[in-house]
């Protein structure tokens, strides 16, 4: 009887370590997700791809519902962008403000991160909380030298 539940309370005990290791694998990973948003919008390209390394994941947000992405192309930092959208950071995600890396990079004139949404399969048709494109801003701010597979498209 004494056995039965020292068994009992050891497989107990394990199920808690279990729990709190998986908590703590979970609580990491969220670490590793703000801390990725957080680089990407200071230009960190090293702590970014440590982070990535570590398996910070490109789909998290901000408390304004921003991406890492989003957050670099905020800061204009090309190569933070370059590197999470090799990632595979999703272009056409958006932020509680409906901007998407796509239409923030066109709205501000960062034609080099326009580019790099563009051949990332930007949504040509996305539109923003006033209802504009990122295409109508871009070529306003004399952004024209944007291509999408080699056709002009402002």
């Amino acid at each position: 009887m004494l056995v039965l539940r020292l068994l009992r309370l050891a497989g107990f005990l394990f199920l808690l370590g279990s729990i709190a290791g998986a908590n703590a694998v979970r609580a990491q990973a969220i670490d590793n997700d703000r801390a990725l948003i957080e680089a990407s919008a200071k230009g960190d390209l090293a702590r970014v791809e440590k982070l990535l390394s570590a398996g910070a994941g490109t789909r998290a947000r901000d408390a304004r519902g921003r991406t890492a992405l989003l957050a670099a192309t905020h800061g204009n930092h090309v190569g933070v962008a370059r590197r999470l959208i090799a990632a595979g950071a999703d272009v056409n995600a958006k932020d509680d403000i409906e901007d998407s890396t796509f239409l923030y990079a066109g709205a501000e004139g960062r034609v080099e991160i326009l580019r790099m949404t563009l051949a990332a399969g930007a949504d040509l048709r996305s539109t923003n909380r006033y209802g504009g494109t990122a295409l109508i801003p871009a070529w306003w701010k004399n952004c024209c030298a944007a291509t999408y597979p080699g056709e002009p498209v402002i």
